[in-house]
């Protein structure tokens, strides 16, 4: 008899033991859970804290010689200049290059010639000096750079034109076949056009569709794909701020009745004939101006 009471008694207490006790296994997976959801929140985060580095430009100048490298791609404009001294004559393994894309262009009926390649200091200095005096200074440098802030003064620019094109060396040439098919298939052999469209207040100089300048395949297409210049992709052109401009506004104390020192002009016709009468000086001779009486009072 014993034996079935104490049997009774621990199956009620079983069934009245709290439900974290009788199964503790629910509470673990909810824990477990929880630590899941956290854990895959923090790989979440670290995912996009490592792309938004990766968005920001890496910015390493290094200067040889007097000549600046931004991430190892040699540039130069009208912030940063050559030394008259460096002298580097054309790149010939960048000339082959060049030599293959005009022969693969002819394959698609595009007959490209070399207008312009390198150019020394002396001769850039000459050339800049013939455009200031035949524009002026202002015009001049819209299209044609300071000694030693010439890209051709590197070797590794160039100035392409047609065989049979009028629309050489202008912005005409643009919109020609030959102008067409450069824009379009520059950047595969490592080429850009150095000075876009509407890039002007970034770059400094006018459209140019002929100038292009090497800096190799993989920087050529994420440059062509990108739109952007070369002094964006290099992270040394800063949008400038707009600043704001706080103007005080001057207040003027209006005389009262009892300021006897104030003289008020008072015009005794009305108003729709002072109307009247003013636009009819403006559109009188000085000797047919009417006269107007002012009266004064204190």
């Amino acid at each position: 008899m014993k034996k079935i009471l104490l049997a009774s008694v621990l199956l009620l207490t079983s069934c009245s033991l709290p439900e974290s006790i009788v199964k503790p296994e629910k509470s673990e997976e909810k824990a477990a859970d929880t630590k899941d959801t956290q854990q895959k929140n923090k790989v979440v985060q670290q995912k996009k804290e490592t792309l938004q580095k990766k968005k920001v430009p890496k910015y390493n100048k290094e200067v040889k010689n007097g000549v600046t490298y931004i991430n190892g791609i040699l540039i130069v404009n009208k912030k940063i200049s050559l030394p008259p001294t460096y002298n580097p004559g054309e790149n010939k393994s960048v000339r082959k290059i060049l030599n293959k894309m005009i022969v693969d262009a002819q394959k698609d009926n595009m007959h490209l010639v070399v207008r312009s390649a390198y150019r020394s200091y002396a001769a850039q200095k000459a050339l800049y000096d013939k455009f200031v005096a035949l524009d002026g200074q202002q015009i001049a440098e819209s299209y044609s750079a300071k000694p030693g802030q010439s890209e051709h003064q590197t070797g590794l620019a160039y100035d392409i034109g047609s065989r049979e094109s009028v629309a050489n060396m202008s912005i005409q040439f643009g919109q020609t076949p030959e102008g067409n098919w450069l824009k379009e298939n520059a950047h595969k052999y490592g080429f850009i056009i150095r000075y876009g469209k509407d890039k002007t207040h970034i770059t400094g100089y006018r459209y140019e569709p002929w100038h292009i300048r090497y800096v190799g395949k993989v920087h050529a297409a994420k440059l062509y794909r990108s739109g952007q210049t070369l002094e964006e992709y290099l992270g040394v052109y800063k949008k400038p701020v707009a600043k704001k401009i706080s103007r005080k506004v001057a207040t003027t104390e209006q005389p009262t009745t009892e300021d006897t020192t104030s003289e008020i002009l008072t015009i005794e016709q009305p108003i729709s004939e002072q109307l009247t009468i003013e636009q009819s000086i403006t559109e009188r001779p000085l000797t047919e101006q009417p006269t107007i009486e002012i009266n004064t009072s204190q």
